[in-house]
């Protein structure tokens, strides 16, 4: 396996994540090798490797979206009555009545419709909608699916969009915005599964 910048930054953020899970102790060097791997596996199951994107001169949009996506990982809301201004950049570019308190309003495809504008494609109109995911680009099954597709599940309350990065017989986990008030890493249950896009 050849190292690359792409994959040497995602490394890093994978490696990070699973350090501060308590899953990884070797270095957080940028280098996926088999403790990484391992602990990779904790996470998502047996039988996964680590994904990795091809980076923001992919052609593939799905692996371009994901790149792009990695540089917000951890934020997080800001508490009370404020906003973390990335999210509320997301909140207000999505629709100007929504309240731009990311406590307040759902802003998994807030963040979602930013991160697709800001690598130059055209999210759904009413992208601050979940549910609205499911219009855009090819619909794909589970069974194909890569990292960075577009994944839209249904939660408590409505549906979560976010991004694809692996699944088992019973769990789908994502990579996504608004989950536990974060953009992170979380696994879903696979029956929540409403389906599976992938832009083109």
């Amino acid at each position: 396996m050849s190292k690359n910048i792409a994959n040497e930054a995602f490394a890093r953020r994978v490696q990070s994540d699973l350090h501060g899970r308590g899953l990884y102790t070797g270095t957080v060097d940028g280098w996926a090798g088999p403790q990484t791997i391992e602990a990779w596996g904790l996470l998502v199951g047996d039988g996964f490797t680590v994904p990795r994107p091809g980076g923001t001169g992919s052609t593939d949009q799905s692996a371009q979206l994901y790149a792009h996506a990695l540089k917000d990982d951890g934020l997080r809301e800001t508490a009370g009555k404020g906003s973390t201004p990335r999210i509320r950049e997301a909140i207000l570019g999505a629709a100007s009545w929504l309240d731009p308190d990311d406590s307040a309003t759902a802003w998994c495809g807030c963040i979602m419709g930013l991160w697709v504008k800001e690598i130059g494609l055209t999210p759904p109109v009413a992208h601050y909608r979940a549910a609205s995911w499911l219009d855009i680009g090819t619909e794909v099954p589970l069974a194909s699916a890569r990292p960075g597709d577009i994944v839209v599940i249904s939660r408590t309350g409505g549906n979560h969009v976010a991004l694809y990065l692996a699944h088992d017989t019973g769990t789908i986990t994502l990579y996504g915005g608004n989950q536990s008030n974060a953009v992170n890493i979380a696994k879903f249950p696979r029956s929540s599964l409403r389906g599976v896009r992938r832009l083109a």
